[in-house]
């Protein structure tokens, strides 16, 4: 089980993740992702085997288009 940190959309990092209920490792990659530089990641996902658990949202750009 995998916490996959996240940087525009591609993996910039992970960290490992003790075995548990799915609840349990989500919980596991909230703290994960609290603990790890958040300037330099925006989002993070947690991965058992193959299986995605969780997608974090993605940070609202700051630069977001106008809509005129």
């Amino acid at each position: 089980m995998r916490c996959y940190f996240m940087r525009n959309g591609h993996i910039d990092g992970y960290v490992a993740l003790d075995d548990g209920s799915d609840d349990a490792l989500i919980e596991q990659g909230r703290a994960e992702f609290l603990k790890a530089d958040r300037n330099r990641f925006d989002g993070f996902e947690v991965w058992r085997k193959e299986r995605c658990l969780y997608r974090s949202p993605p940070k609202a750009s700051a630069a977001s288009p106008s809509q005129a």
